[in-house]
């Protein structure tokens, strides 16, 4: 069912089955875990409904600016394909991206690492920096190519820190993280 959804959805170009196999378990894992982080929030029964509306809003707005803004800023140093961006891409990116690089980092960094340095008594001020330091050095691999992503990568997790700071919820920083990385990778590499 959701190999013919994809089918529909993306087109036949998308499809490859041993890779697609995993895929679509990967980005459902990751699509229930940025739900069940979002809702199940001891909050809900303080602030409701509206208060996880807004946050999750806020994520997808700032996800889309945060990519723009660093896919302006990157394709200086990218060479693009003549290839177009479709509203189908996009989908399938973010999904994908918040399914590789959401999924996995955010709970790693700014749910497991905040809660446990929460826990030992620390400031979330101090909390918030050492989670980008970490961040950063995690992406050093990308520092002898790309310096300027470097750079990128501290403010970015600054800002996934921020979020998750202000709206108690890693789910927030998932949507952030999606998007950014895949308007990010669209506006770098496609004509738009």
């Amino acid at each position: 069912m959701l190999k013919l959804f994809v089918t529909i959805v993306f087109g036949k170009k998308f499809i490859n089955s041993s890779s697609m196999q995993y895929s679509k378990l990967q980005i459902a894992v990751s699509i229930v875990l940025c739900v069940t982080l979002i809702v199940s929030h001891a909050k809900i029964q303080k602030e409701g409904w509206l208060y996880y509306v807004k946050w999750i809003l806020a994520a997808v707005v700032i996800g889309v600016l945060t990519g723009i803004a660093i896919g302006v800023i990157y394709s200086r140093y990218q060479t693009r394909s003549q290839m177009h961006a479709t509203t189908s891409l996009v989908i399938f990116s973010f999904f994908t991206q918040l399914a590789n690089a959401a999924a996995l980092e955010e709970p790693l960094f700014r749910g497991f690492l905040w809660g446990c340095l929460e826990g030992k008594g620390w400031k979330p001020v101090w909390i918030w920096l050492l989670q980008a330091v970490l961040f950063c050095v995690g992406h050093a691999y990308y520092l002898p190519e790309y310096p300027v992503f470097f750079v990128g990568t501290f403010v970015t997790a600054l800002l996934f820190g921020l979020l998750v700071w202000k709206s108690r919820s890693v789910g927030t920083s998932m949507i952030v993280h999606g998007f950014g990385n895949s308007i990010a990778d669209i506006v770098m590499h496609y004509v738009i």
